[in-house]
């Protein structure tokens, strides 16, 4: 009988393969990282300047990225955050796979995987797929160690990487956590229509069988919900000390502005001189509307 050259471990497996998915796709784009949007490059910015406001992200790792900034600017911290926050997310669900599947079958399935989500994740960096891998494979911790795990320290440190995980996508981009937990939902409606399947191939068909299948699936369940309950109460907050900062509250005041003016098409300039020239816009001004302005505040006053 030939013996499996991956390691015993899973979670060592589980690295192995992000590590080799990640240096393959590093290799073929040389070894360059690309912003996929520029809000990522903004809000770098930001932070690295000691802004303590985001249009878009949670106070708390808002503040959290500026307190890093401040201790060692000249560190990308917001995009160090993303990078390291995909590795660890790829290497979590690997981990789910080598646990639930045959390490054979585990190994296609993750490796294709990987390959797709790190390349969409960490070597395009935008920070929506960051936070909806992160809400995905916190899920998947969670419901794994209720549902699959055995041992208690594995099971804890499950549960405590899928907290955290949902705590840092409901602070990245809240909307990401609301899609993910109806992912949450299929994943446990699924793990027990297979627990059913095997009930079925044990040779037991009646109704009250699957019904017995039913009350293991009731405390993962609880958890889950009181787990979005709590993820959304952390987000009512978060919007709540936000929105009572000044500076916030004029950055989105710029920021409305701004959108209304270089966010929507307009009309091109070529073609249209007299509507534009009636207004004051002139050749070069329709120039610096399109390209140029986008961080000059007093532009857009």
């Amino acid at each position: 009988m030939r013996k499996s050259v991956l390691p015993k471990h899973n979670l060592i497996t589980a690295c192995l393969i992000a590590l080799a998915a990640w240096a393959l796709l590093l290799i073929f784009t040389g070894f360059r990282f690309v912003y996929s949007t520029s809000d990522d490059y903004i809000m770098s910015l930001l932070f690295s300047n000691g802004e303590r406001i985001s249009l878009f992200m949670g106070c708390f790792l808002t503040n959290a990225m500026v307190s890093l900034s401040s201790i060692a600017p000249s560190v990308n911290w917001f995009s160090v955050f993303q990078l390291v926050g995909c590795f660890v997310s790829v290497v979590v669900i690997n981990y789910v796979f080598f646990c639930k599947y045959p390490k054979n079958q585990a190994l296609l399935v993750a490796a294709g995987f990987d390959l797709i989500i790190l390349y969409t994740c960490a070597v395009l960096i935008q920070w929506t797929h960051t936070s909806t891998i992160l809400a995905v494979s916190g899920w998947a911790a969670v419901i794994n160690a209720l549902i699959y795990e055995k041992r208690t320290r594995y099971r804890i440190l499950q549960i405590a990487y899928g907290v955290a995980a949902l705590f840092l996508c409901t602070e990245l981009r809240f909307v990401s956590f609301e899609l993910s937990a109806l992912y949450a939902a299929l994943f446990l409606f699924c793990s027990w229509l297979r627990r059913l399947s095997d009930i079925k191939n044990e040779g037991n068909r009646n109704i009250k069988s699957a019904v017995k299948a039913l009350p293991e699936y009731i405390v993962p369940c609880i958890v889950c919900l009181v787990l979005a309950v709590t993820m959304f109460g952390v987000n009512i907050l978060s919007s709540s000390l936000r929105a009572g900062n000044e500076s916030y509250n004029i950055h989105r005041s710029y920021n409305t502005a701004r959108v209304n003016v270089t966010d929507y098409s307009v009309a091109p300039y070529e073609g249209n001189e007299k509507f534009y020239n009636s207004v004051g816009v002139y050749s070069q001004e329709a120039l610096d509307l399109n390209f140029m302005w986008n961080m000059d505040k007093d532009f857009f006053t």
